[in-house]
């Protein structure tokens, strides 16, 4: 009787596995939207004739990126990305190349992602993202992907401090921060 339990077992559980669905990407083009906010413990001081204040550098942020899927491993393509401040009127567009590696082939796949580029806009500067996640594949080629991440922006802008000789010294800021996204792929 435990045989014939055991015997059953195998065959039932071999015959769902037969069943299940390959949704491991495919060779050819590949596109992904994403929306994210960055939240960053940084300030941006502002100094005028009539005015001061402080606003801070956390933002929302939606990007796309396209090029293509060379194996069901690497994907390689550039992208664009706007990056809305949540505290002030200001924005950014980093312009970005993108490489993505999924190590696994699945329905349910770990990614690393990782963007470099440059941020035009108010905040100019070096741009630099990277994020791992999971994609849960919908079909072979649309997905659903959730990452986190910290994304780094030099911003080189006045701030007004002082050096010793009492002149004002342009400083270098980081407008970086962590990230949470979720986005789909095509």
């Amino acid at each position: 009787m435990k045989k014939v339990i055991i015997a059953l077992t195998l065959i039932l559980g071999l015959s769902f596995g037969a069943f299940a669905q390959d949704y491991s990407l495919k060779p050819g083009y590949k596109g992904f939207f994403e929306a994210g906010f960055i939240y960053s413990g940084s300030e941006l001081e502002f100094h005028t004739t009539q005015k001061y204040g402080k606003f801070g550098m956390s933002r929302v942020e939606l990007t796309t990126s396209h090029g293509i899927q060379l194996n069901p491993y690497l994907f390689l393509g550039g992208g664009v990305s706007l990056d809305c401040y949540t505290e002030s009127l200001y924005f950014a567009a980093p312009l970005f190349v993108n490489a993505r590696v999924t190590p696994l082939v699945g329905n349910i796949t770990p990614f690393v992602d990782v963007k470099g580029g440059y941020s035009l806009g108010y905040f100019q500067g070096p741009y630099l993202s990277a994020h791992i996640g999971c994609r849960f594949g919908i079909t072979r080629s649309v997905g659903i992907n959730v990452g986190v991440g910290y994304t780094y922006i030099t911003v080189p802008k006045r701030k007004y401090v002082y050096d010793p000789l009492g002149y004002y010294k342009g400083v270098m800021m980081d407008a970086n921060g962590f990230g949470i996204n979720v986005g789909f792929d095509f």
